[in-house]
């Protein structure tokens, strides 16, 4: 009788493992009475929560309180909620930011599947990538670093990304000097940590990842088709449903470069709850899957403040605590980021408000793509609220330390003068207006200007987009540019027209 129930357990986990997400559960449905007036395009939900005061507010928090183009819940591979507002539809793509590394990861999977887990204890040097020593370097052997550390954020770069510093190195690989050439400028950060001792987040490891990923194929029309070939399309992903950028160097800006249709996004939150299979296809294998939702050594052993800040995470993606484990237990004493939600649930997040919440205790997926600044103070109100609308018992009482959630001080690898001199924040300009113009889709640069809110106020009044210019949009030739108003320098942004996977790129 105990093997046969075992049996039955081992099926039933494999059904579960094999679901596939259906989209069309749900109905055409009028607004809530509550929402009335809001710019929703397009709202669709199961006729059972329609009663559900808990719901309704999910629904209403989305919508009056966070700036939302996009939200899909999926419970049981079954479409709950689909929404679509401020001018988005279906085939809209949103920018995912931080997302990004967890598709990149999704491509290291793909490979290790083929290879085995050995391909992870690689050094980076066996990939053809070298690097001269750096003068504050303290660690001096680059052969430390494998394959491994780049993926979990342990290599031992001193990455500067947050706190005192925020995106000043990611912010130089997407429209700087560094966009040239991503790789050159990620391996000449200083090697400050033994590698695999110490976790610290880091875009610059993700395209060292993706120069890895680009060793690994036969040409470069292959390694740029390999989010497709190798992910997406057996998820039954269409090819214009993403774009994921590239430096001059044609190498994937793979921690921060990836646009996704609401559809493509949710689908990837599906992907985690079945465990890295989608339906017969096996995208990630067991042993992969289970070190990718796991908390490294490195983010154990580094300080209150890192796993604070950051949330545990495992290999390009986050944990909320012992998310393989399945039974709910803190067993690494590392503070669960949002204390409300189980401690099974693993997510990720992105610049603006980029939410891909996945409950694995309900078999519930939420994915939400939107324009909020700042996008933090939603975390937690945002997934108490799908919880109480979707999974109310599994909410818990937050019994989390009460200290201060504080950035560590990673030192400044890029000044404000070398910001200016390489006039960042023009190039910041052209490059997202021409990826919200012409990646995703839409209409107009005050459209854009509300979903990729990147204006900064100057003495309450003044505000960046004035300092940088006012930009001039060739829809026929799909680019922007903005002249500097205090030189006479131009700066442009023009989508790939021969592969538009690759996104928009500075000229």
């Amino acid at each position: 009788m105990k093997k046969l129930l075992t049996t039955s357990l081992i099926l039933c986990l494999a059904s579960q493992s094999m679901a596939q997400v259906d989209f069309a559960t749900v109905a055409q449905a009028n607004a809530p009475k509550e929402m009335t007036g809001t710019a929703t395009s397009t709202f669709r939900m199961n006729p059972s929560l329609a009663d559900s005061q808990a719901c309704r507010e999910f629904v209403r928090y989305t919508q009056e309180e966070m700036n939302t183009s996009s939200l899909i819940v999926l419970k049981d591979g079954k479409t709950q909620i689909e929404l679509y507002a401020n001018g988005a539809t279906k085939k809209t793509k949103t920018k995912v930011w931080s997302i990004s590394k967890f598709l990149s990861g999704l491509m290291l999977g793909a490979q290790v599947r083929e290879k085995g887990m050995a391909l992870l204890d690689q050094s980076i040097e066996s990939f053809g990538i070298n690097r001269e020593g750096h003068d504050d370097d303290k660690v001096n052997d680059f052969s430390l670093v494998k394959l491994r550390n780049v993926w979990n954020m342990s290599s031992g770069f001193n990455w500067c990304e947050y706190g005192n510093c925020r995106a000043v190195d990611a912010a130089n690989i997407m429209y700087g000097k560094a966009n040239d050439d991503a790789l050159k400028y990620a391996l000449s950060i200083p090697l400050t940590h033994e590698p695999g001792s110490y976790y610290r987040y880091s875009a610059g490891n993700y395209v060292i990842l993706q120069a890895a990923l680009k060793s690994m194929t036969s040409s470069e029309s292959e390694y740029l088709n390999l989010p497709y070939t190798s992910v997406l399309g057996p998820m039954g992903i269409a090819k214009d449903d993403y774009a994921f950028e590239v430096d001059k160097k044609n190498i994937i800006l793979g921690g921060s470069g990836l646009s996704l249709t609401g559809r493509a996004f949710a689908k990837l939150g599906q992907l985690l709850l079945n465990r890295g299979t989608w339906g017969e296809k096996e995208i990630l294998s067991p042993e992969f899957f289970h070190e990718m939702t796991t908390n490294s050594d490195a983010i154990k052993n580094s300080p209150f403040s890192v796993q604070n800040w950051e949330g545990p995470a495992g290999g390009s993606i986050w944990l909320n605590d012992d998310s393989t484990s399945g039974d709910g237990s803190d067993r690494d004493g590392i503070p669960a980021f949002m204390p409300n939600s189980p401690n099974d649930m693993i997510y990720a997040g992105g610049n603006f408000g980029q939410f891909l919440l996945v409950y694995p205790s309900s078999k519930l997926v939420v994915a939400r793509l939107g324009g909020d600044s700042p996008h933090s103070i939603h975390w937690v109100p945002f997934s108490n609220r799908a919880l109480k609308c979707f999974a109310p018992d599994t909410m818990r009482e937050d019994h989390t330390s009460s200290e201060e959630k504080k950035a560590p001080d990673t030192g400044k690898n890029l000044s404000l003068k070398k910001v200016k001199k390489e006039a960042v924040l023009q190039r910041s300009r052209v490059q997202e207006l021409c990826s919200c113009l012409f990646v995703s889709g839409y209409k107009s640069v005050e459209q854009c200007d509300k979903m990729v809110p990147t204006k900064t106020k100057l003495f309450g009044f003044f505000n960046s987009h004035n300092l940088v210019g006012k930009p001039r949009v060739d829809y026929k030739n799909k680019s922007v540019t903005v002249k500097n108003r205090l030189s006479s320098k131009r700066f442009m942004s023009k989508l790939n027209s021969q592969d538009p996977q690759k996104g928009c790129q500075l000229q």
